[in-house]
């Protein structure tokens, strides 16, 4: 698999941002910012140049959010598909690239298990790419032209989390 440069970074932010999800348990609800929406998920934040765009598109959809002091944009779970539909389409534009791959993390066998399951469930392909430094943990990578797919997924693996807390 071979990334395009302006692509890595984006990669690297997805990585880390992820890693603040899947190993972050203090998530402090702003309900000045988001009233009672409940659950929240932290999506990250694109460059400095997509950033404002990003917000701008949220607030056009109506996706309630705060920043955290991180400056990563914290979410409902509920609308995190919508949330990653509208992250990829300011960053890549209206058009899905089949040779770009994106990623999605998972954090322990079961999760890892679930993603899989409905992965394979949708026929979309894989690769997956277990972190050596955190057992048990990983990243599974897959065509963007699946994105809209994963994004679904993606809000299951979160909706399932937050029913286990």
């Amino acid at each position: 698999m071979i990334l395009q440069s302006n692509h890595i970074g984006l990669v690297l932010l997805t990585l880390s941002f992820l890693a603040f999800i899947f190993f972050s348990t203090d998530i402090e609800i702003d309900p000045t910012r988001m009233g009672q929406l409940g659950d929240e998920e932290i999506y990250g934040r694109l460059n400095d140049k997509e950033h404002p765009l990003f917000l701008k598109e949220l607030d056009k959809a109506g996706i309630k959010y705060r920043i955290n002091e991180r400056n990563f944009v914290v979410h409902n779970v509920k609308d995190t598909a919508t949330v990653s539909a509208i992250a990829r389409k300011v960053h890549f534009g209206p058009e899905l690239n089949p040779n770009i791959y994106e990623i999605l993390g998972y954090s322990g066998e079961k999760n890892k298990e679930f993603i899989l399951d409905q992965l394979t469930q949708q026929g979309i392909k894989y690769i997956v790419m277990p972190n050596e430094t955190y057992p048990g943990t990983g990243a599974i990578n897959y065509s963007q032209i699946h994105g809209p797919k994963v994004d679904v997924i993606k809000q299951k693996v979160a909706e399932k989390r937050y029913e286990i807390r």
